[in-house]
């Protein structure tokens, strides 16, 4: 939890008017005078009345304290206000919005925003906002500039919280893949130009260092020395206020928040490394270090825009990066002739022409009698796959083979990509445990290294001090935790980007360091261990019972259910009865009125207390899955249904035998603990309620048992939320209401060794990493106060150290399960 900011004082410069400047955007006033505004009892001046509305909005909501955590001037507020009407229309908002599972009325919506520079911008805003009547959730992602939130949409709209966002001085956008991927552009030439100007620089100042070091030695002309000298401080000036600017601008932003972040003592060392030459060049005498500044800045600059690059890259984010922003809509009554038109602007009932090497840009049905397609974008496997005519093509898919007809399903926003990248969002907005810890240790590294800095001029002020400013450097430099705060970003940035190519994605940046942790693994059947699609294998009728109308009662009592069974009572194809008084009991059936008459479908027990007469004496195949159909006056037909085992069960169980794995179902089948016996499951449990599943997870985590539970995240969401780990098998028509930490999207069994693998490996390397960040440090810490490395080679350790932290965790791109 962020403390409470101090309070104005003049001590903050940028949080008090100066003269002829706007109090708030830090624009000149040309003579404005008029616009004031009290604050703590003095007068500032504002530039318009758009930033005299904003200062009041501010202080009026007692958030006065913004101005002395900002670190940068706000951006000039707007004059007119707007209605942002446009964002309470259902159509505007598909892109960028759904609804929070199992929260009815409640949306989520995902924003981009402009003028946010510093955690005073997001503490402002998320301090602000909360305020808001009906809006229940808002974070605000200083590292890509978005924010989540959610609101009640019965008692607020998100016009109004737009609205406010923007009130406060700050532009909140609809996010989509296009405009963030601009932004992310926009912040990576930035870093490259601060990187491209120290590192010449760097380079040009080195060879003035040269020719200072071999003067130490040969003897050099005064005028000469001087001028290198000279021609140093004037070169490293740039590179200290512009590609240093960063560094600056975090440390006093963490000081303002009365932290100490790795930034401080960096900004230290390059404060004092710079000062002290500058004073040795203007007293023509003494060492200077402007080549260590500039190395320093380079290289520290270059490891963090490759470990921030690499968590830009995140897998789900890429692929739909570089989806079609158009698609070719094939005019009505023609195969060939088309226009160019929008990808978002599709609807269901549209046809596309795709040729060959292109993306299928939305989810869509093929119209073409076959076609080969490369699938690995959407879920890993990157074998190419033969559809035939009416399949569906999810957005993503490269087709490999002839050009063809596709009609459109379901419009961009409810695409399969649109889907992924709201659950990816999750972990973006998430922060793992471990990286807390990892913080701060970093942090009170960081007071550390001040003291023992501190200390050590100390002593060699009095031993020798000529030295101290040069040994001082070196504990600064030397010192810098950079290798320890990104030992964990590193490793979880490249495993989530592996897993994603494999077809998992992790959704809770938390996964990783639970999975690790679990001893015990549960599944569910229909839908994980199985595919979920059944099929009516056997059908049973009563005597004296006529078939046709046994279906037509069975069709039309699971129409109104959602289990995956349902769907192979569809395939019957009757003509629908009137039911009365329908219900849906949780993991029995369902029931109903005919004609004044109750009946009922679903288990044996569920039928049986109605008709209370025992079931007739079928001729059952005891390893299918059955449904019963009866009246109040007694049975009328009993379906035996087969649903296909995935592939990879029996090997995947073999592998997780260690956390000893469990079967717990709701299928009341006798056949099915019979089956399943032979699998190696140590706990078998059939006929489960919802209620029963989550008291079974509860009383083994009293145990001290860690649960992972597997299961389809259709009927299992209450029992996947009571596990610690959860991991949901991917329905594609289902994904949007996946709350998981994983999603396999690629329904693959085998799959799950490679998580637990790859999970046990990833907190391997992180210990390795932070390991090593110790070690480095605490080793070098004593060379450079005993003056045995000079600050050159420490700027170079320094940053030698953070680029093996980011190799170790490169290594999670492999595994040997990766077969």
């Amino acid at each position: 939890m962020t403390p409470n900011p101090p309070v104005l004082t003049q001590n903050h410069n940028i949080s008090q008017s100066q003269a002829g400047i706007c109090f708030h955007c830090g624009l000149e006033l040309n003579g404005i005078t008029d616009q004031t505004i009290d604050v703590q009892g003095e007068q500032k001046t504002v530039c318009c009345i758009g930033c005299k509305a904003v200062c009041e909005l501010i202080l009026a909501g007692g958030l006065e304290q913004y101005y002395a955590l900002r670190s940068e001037f706000a951006q000039k507020a707007p004059i007119e206000k707007k209605a942002y009407l446009e964002f309470d229309d259902t159509v505007f908002q598909e892109p960028f919005c759904d609804y929070v599972e199992g929260k009815p009325n409640r949306r989520r919506a995902h924003l981009i925003l402009d003028g946010v520079h510093c955690a005073a911008c997001a503490w402002l805003l998320e301090t602000s906002c909360k305020k808001i009547s009906g809006l229940s959730f808002i974070n605000v992602n200083l590292l890509d500039n978005t924010c989540i939130v959610e609101w009640d949409e019965d008692k607020q709209k998100l016009s109004a919280i737009v609205a406010h966002i923007n009130d406060l001085g700050f532009q909140a956008t609809p996010w989509s893949s296009r405009a963030h991927k601009q932004f992310q552009a926009q912040v990576e030439k930035k870093q490259l130009r601060r990187i491209g100007l120290a590192g010449i620089v760097m380079m040009q100042v080195g060879m003035f260092s040269i020719g200072l070091y071999a003067a130490g030695n040969q003897g050099i002309d005064a005028e000469y020395r001087s001028l290198l000298q000279w021609f140093s401080a004037l070169l490293t000036t740039p590179v200290l206020l512009f590609s240093a600017f960063p560094f600056y601008q975090s440390a006093w932003r963490s000081l303002r928040q009365w932290h100490i972040n790795m930034d401080v003592p960096v900004v230290v060392a390059l404060t004092l490394a710079y000062v002290a030459s500058l004073v040795a060049t203007i007293r023509g005498s003494g060492d200077t270090w402007f080549d260590s500044v500039c190395m320093f800045v380079f290289l520290l600059s270059a490891v963090r825009y490759l470990d921030n690059r690499a968590r830009n890259r995140f897998s789900a984010q890429v692929m739909q990066d570089d989806m079609p922003e158009t698609c070719k809509k094939l005019r009505p009554g023609s195969d060939v002739d088309f226009e160019y038109v929008p990808s978002f602007s599709v609807k269901p009932g549209d046809r596309i022409l795709i040729h060959r090497g292109e993306l299928i840009p939305v989810d869509s049905e093929l119209l073409s009698e076959q076609g080969t397609f490369n699938q690995a974008s959407v879920n890993g496997e990157f074998r190419s796959v033969h559809k035939t005519a009416g399949e569906t093509l999810l957005s993503g898919t490269i087709n490999e083979g002839e050009a063809i007809c596709v009609r459109v399903v379901k419009t961009a926003p409810q695409s399969w990509l649109q889907q992924v990248q709201r659950l990816a969002s999750q972990a973006r907005h998430s922060r793992p445990r471990f990286q807390e810890v990892s913080d701060s240790v970093a942090r009170y590294f960081s007071l550390a290294v001040l003291l023992l800095s501190a200390i050590t001029a100390s002593f060699w002020y009095i031993y020798d001090s000529q030295r101290v400013i040069e040994i001082s450097l070196a504990v600064l430099l030397i010192s810098c935790p950079c290798a320890l705060s990104i030992a964990v970003p590193s490793a979880l940035t490249v495993t989530n980007n592996f897993l994603r190519s494999r077809g998992a994605l992790v959704c809770d940046d938390n996964f990783i360091e639970k999975l690790s942790r679990v001893n015990r693994i549960i599944f569910d059947k229909t839908g994980t261990l199985t595919e979920g699609t059944f099929s009516i294998a056997a059908q049973h009728v009563a005597k004296g019972i006529d078939v046709e109308l046994a279906n037509q009662i069975a069709s039309s009592l699971e129409a109104y259910s959602e289990h995956p069974i349902a769907k192979a009572f569809a395939a019957l194809n009757t003509q629908p009865l009137e039911l009365h008084n329908v219900k849906l009991h949780t993991n029995k059936g369902v029931s109903a009125e005919l004609e004044n008459k109750k009946i009922r479908i679903g288990s044996q027990d569920f039928c049986q207390a109605l008709t209370e007469q025992p079931p007739p004496e079928f001729n059952l195949i005891s390893e299918l899955s059955r449904v019963w159909l009866c009246d109040e006056n007694g049975w009328l037909a009993c379906y035996e249904l087969r649903d296909k085992l995935r592939d990879h069960v029996s090997s995947t169980l073999d592998q997780l035998a260690v956390y000893r794995p469990a079967l717990i179902t709701g299928d009341s089948s006798s056949g099915t603990e019979k089956f399943f016996s032979h699998f190696g499951f140590s706990d078998i449990k059939t006929n489960c309620s919802p209620v029963y599943k989550m008291d079974y997870i509860r009383q083994r985590q009293e145990q001290g048992q860690n649960i992972v539970m597997v299961g389809d995240g259709i009927n299992d969401l209450p029992v996947l939320a009571q596990a610690d780990v959860s991991i949901a098998m991917c329905s594609n028509n289902k994904l949007a209401q996946k709350e998981s930490d994983c999603v396999l999207l690629s329904n693959s069994m085998a799959l799950i060794p490679l998580l637990f693998y790859q999970a046990k490996r990833t907190i391997s390397v992180m210990r390795q990493n932070i390991t090593w960040a110790l070690m480095y440090n605490f080793g070098a810490l004593p060379l450079a106060a005993f003056g045995l490395v000079p600050p050159w080679a420490a700027a170079a350790g320094m940053s030698v150290s953070s680029l093996i932290v980011v190799l170790n965790a490169s290594r999670l791109r492999h595994s040997h399960l990766d077969s």
